[in-house]
């Protein structure tokens, strides 16, 4: 199971309003508003998607955020790595210190290995 953050969840919530207003400035307080959120909160999250070039900010007193992007070439993959940084699919693809994967965290390996030594 992927566990995600609230502020990813929040994000991913962001950028499915802008998106489907695609072209649109919107407020965060209206992203807020729609999903019954903290505006503090949106506004923290609309500013890591705009640091990350997923939407772009528009100063002014008309101003908010847009996405302009294609939505179809978006992946939750690449939201989730903007908004919680780099991930593993699964526990077992991480890698130990040295950048190598750990026999004790692939579960498959771990069976093959005592079935062959007999224990």
């Amino acid at each position: 199971m992927l566990k995600i953050s609230k502020l990813t969840d929040y994000g991913l919530l962001a950028t499915i309003y802008l998106a489907r207003k695609r072209g649109e400035i919107v407020s965060a307080r209206e992203i807020a508003e729609f999903y019954h959120l903290p505006v503090p909160t949106i506004t923290k999250v609309l500013k890591t998607l705009h640091q990350g070039g997923l939407v772009q900010s528009h100063r002014g007193v008309a101003g908010g955020y847009s996405f302009e992007g294609d939505v179809e070439a978006l992946t939750l993959g690449q939201m989730l790595e903007l908004l919680e940084g780099p991930w593993d699919l699964v526990e077992c693809e991480t890698t130990d210190d040295e950048g190598l994967l750990d026999p004790q965290r692939l579960p498959v390996q771990a069976v093959h290995v005592r079935r062959q030594s007999g224990d």
